[in-house]
């Protein structure tokens, strides 16, 4: 474990309200104790952001939980599970580079996700505050697994 003096902190910009085509991937590695000591590192900025998603894969499984703004106050979220594929982490690079900040890639990233089977709406939640509200209780579903968890900071 690092001492305090090598802890490295991040802080994420606004989302696409200010800077439309800077989205952002963090990817930590880990079990889930290690995992969500990083992600409290970081400050995603996430009751700013319209769209944010992450995913979480251990062993051959993947799972998305993707987040939409409604209001002001909620996101609706959408999740998906299955075998892990990396031609859908691909995907979307492909998706950001292509778009060069030009339309919404929160937007575009949905389409792909929603071509997914079974990636489903399970409805309005208060928006998360921390990256911790949003994903640990996925991340602690896993909590004697080892595991990649990547932060998609879209707009």
């Amino acid at each position: 474990m690092p001492s305090k003096a090598t802890e490295f902190h991040g802080f994420s910009g606004p989302g696409c309200e200010e800077e439309s085509w800077s989205p952002e991937v963090l990817t930590f590695y880990g079990d889930s104790d290690a995992i969500i000591r990083k992600l409290d590192k970081f400050e995603m900025n996430l009751p700013g952001r319209r769209v944010f998603f992450f995913s979480l894969e251990r062993d051959q499984e993947e799972e998305i939980v993707f987040f939409e703004r409604a209001s002001k106050d909620t996101h609706n979220v959408y999740t998906w599970k299955g075998k892990h594929s990396s031609k859908l982490a691909d995907n979307i690079a492909h998706a950001i580079l292509a778009n060069k900040g030009i339309a919404c890639v929160g937007e575009q990233t949905k389409a792909i996700l929603k071509k997914l089977s079974s990636f489903k709406p399970e409805g309005p939640i208060p928006s998360p505050v921390s990256a911790r509200a949003a994903f640990s209780h996925q991340i602690m579903a896993g909590k004697n697994s080892y595991m990649k968890v990547s932060a998609y900071l879209m707009c």
